[in-house]
């Protein structure tokens, strides 16, 4: 049996992190199945998913590893400027 369901979330900044946990133990409790795997998938390019204990100081550590090597201010051009139509060939 395959249960495939979403979780819609939407962040609010550039940095951020959602744990959804609870959403994937509900979503497997109702489906019913008692043996199997899960798979949780992002349908976005700038997402990323990470498994880890859900502790406020993993968090400040991560954001402060990626501050220390310049990743957390990143200049993405699909936000700061508007969306154009464009053929590409």
């Amino acid at each position: 049996m395959v249960v495939l369901k979403k979780i819609h979330r939407l962040s609010k900044n550039v940095e951020e992190y959602m744990n959804i946990t609870e959403d994937v133990h509900r979503i497997v409790e109702e489906s019913g199945v008692r043996n199997g795997h899960v798979a949780v998938l992002t349908a976005h390019t700038t997402t990323g998913i990470m498994v880890n204990e859900a502790l406020s100081c993993v968090e400040t550590d991560i954001s402060e590893m990626l501050k220390a090597r310049g990743l957390h201010v990143l200049s993405l051009i699909h936000i700061s400027e508007p969306t154009r139509p464009r053929l590409i060939s």
